[in-house]
């Protein structure tokens, strides 16, 4: 092996990211004959399957002229989860050739020390060739790839709030905290992630919380759906769920930190705790841009009622809901603003969280200055994990 050949590959993918639009429209254009189902599966838009190049540039920054394991098992992951798409293994194979065409179409130009392009090519295949084993193995292991829900019952909260609850028909698999990729037809191939708002049950029902960002976006679409509606639903994904405890009835207390719909997976961890013999302390902290869209008040209340270890805390944003907002829900009488900075600030305000594992969900822009508050808090955290859309 030449000196080159033992050095990652980080020359090639710093090519492919400054050609990462050409190199995206190049790859699904090759692929696209040679696997023509594809056309209706991957979204009608110039940005589709934005992740590609990332994916495809982290893997050759890893990489020198063979995947490491770590990146090798991400890889599968991808492929198992890919499998909604309704491609065979054998796909991938037409993929792997389009993406190499790709690359030689768009780097061949580049400025790198020879062999390096046919390295980088190499490291596409075996990538793909990673990915179509995942996905063969699943196959033969009888994993579905996605399942079928029919929309039950749909409720919204305020103009732009709904709550979706489905029914499959049949048992799949999450844990509370998760999210899943979710699609229908009137998506036209997007896919959008939604946390579960319940744990997972044997019949299938699942609800989802969904706040809708403006008309013609995908959460706007699944936000307005009826009874009937079909969706699909794909594989688990996702970290924020809770560790095994250290022992029996031995779990580190919570503080679990909710903006917006941010609130669904961390109330579906509450329902998991439902299930152990001596659960930990929970304390919730809610954050909503307005009254109105404190949308689960009455079931926290009730849970407070009943469970001796579960606190819940409320703020809001601004002081009075908007004349739009036409919210279905009659907020407390008294709900504090959130004069913090951040919802990170604001938990830290209410009390001493050390020795805590905390939980975060929600929009970004919201959850990493949170998180970034926690991290440089005086209070000595046992873990934090977050997730932001």
């Amino acid at each position: 092996m030449t000196s080159d050949e033992q050095q990652p590959l980080k020359d090639v993918a710093e090519q492919l990211r400054a050609r990462a639009n050409e190199f995206n429209h190049a790859a699904h254009e090759l692929f696209f004959p040679r696997a023509p189902q594809a056309r209706t599966l991957f979204p009608r838009t110039s940005r589709r399957h934005e992740g590609l190049v990332a994916t495809l540039a982290d893997v050759l920054d890893r990489s020198t002229t063979t995947i490491p394991p770590h990146v090798r098992e991400y890889l599968a992951g991808h492929g198992r989860r890919h499998r909604r798409h309704g491609f065979p293994p054998e796909a991938y194979s037409d993929f792997a050739h389009a993406l190499v065409e790709a690359l030689h179409r768009n780097v061949l130009d580049a400025n790198l020390a020879p062999g390096r392009l046919a390295q980088g090519a190499d490291i596409l295949r075996q990538a793909c060739q990673v990915m179509a084993d995942a996905a063969a193995e699943a196959d033969y292991a009888g994993v579905p790839p996605a399942w079928a829900a029919t929309v039950v019952d749909t409720e919204k909260r305020s103009r732009r709030l709904s709550v979706i609850r489905l029914e499959s028909g049949m048992p799949f698999s999450y844990l509370p905290g998760q999210h899943l990729p979710v699609s229908t037809d009137y998506l036209a191939g997007t896919w959008k992630m939604l946390s579960p708002a319940v744990p997972a049950t044997e019949s299938g029902q699942v609800e989802f919380h969904i706040l809708s960002p403006g008309k013609g976006r995908p959460g706007a679409l699944l936000a307005h759906a009826r009874k009937g509606d079909l969706w699909t639903l794909g594989a688990a994904e996702g970290h924020l769920c809770l560790g095994p405890s250290l022992a029996p009835g031995n779990r580190r207390d919570l503080l679990l930190l909710a903006a917006g719909t941010g609130l669904a997976p961390l109330r579906a961890m509450v329902l998991g705790l439902l299930e152990e013999d001596n659960p930990p302390s929970v304390d919730i902290v809610h954050v909503a841009q307005y009254p109105g869209e404190l949308y689960d008040v009455v079931f926290f209340e009730n849970l407070a009622t009943a469970l001796p270890w579960f606190r819940f805390h409320l703020a809001t944003q601004e002081e009075a809901d908007p004349w739009w907002l036409h919210s279905a829900i009659t907020p407390p009488a008294s709900v504090p603003l959130m004069h913090a900075a951040n919802l990170g600030e604001y938990a830290l305000s209410l009390g001493e969280w050390s020795g805590r594992e905390v939980y975060l969900a929600g929009p970004a822009r919201e959850i990493y200055p949170a998180a970034s508050s926690l991290y440089r808090s005086t209070q000595n955290f046992a873990d934090i994990t977050y997730e932001a859309w």
